[in-house]
């Protein structure tokens, strides 16, 4: 799925109000394990963590999309 692709459907009304890692993970084409090392590094903020959980908004996932390639 291409970017675009993706940033229509975070668009989409009908969505469940969060992601999980794996969700959000998919969204980004990479792996559960770089997300957590991003979110570490402060590069893609969690919305919430319900204990070890990590919950992320689709707003931050589509502005993480959108925002330009770190380079």
């Amino acid at each position: 799925m291409r970017t675009a692709e993706i940033v229509k459907l975070l668009h989409m009304g009908d969505r469940p109000e969060f992601l999980d890692l794996e969700q959000a993970a998919e969204l980004l084409h990479t792996s559960p394990r770089t997300l957590r090392r991003w979110v570490a590094e402060g590069k893609v903020p969690v919305t919430r963590r319900l204990g070890r959980k990590l919950l992320f908004s689709h707003e931050a996932i589509r502005r993480h999309l959108e925002a330009p390639a770190e380079g």
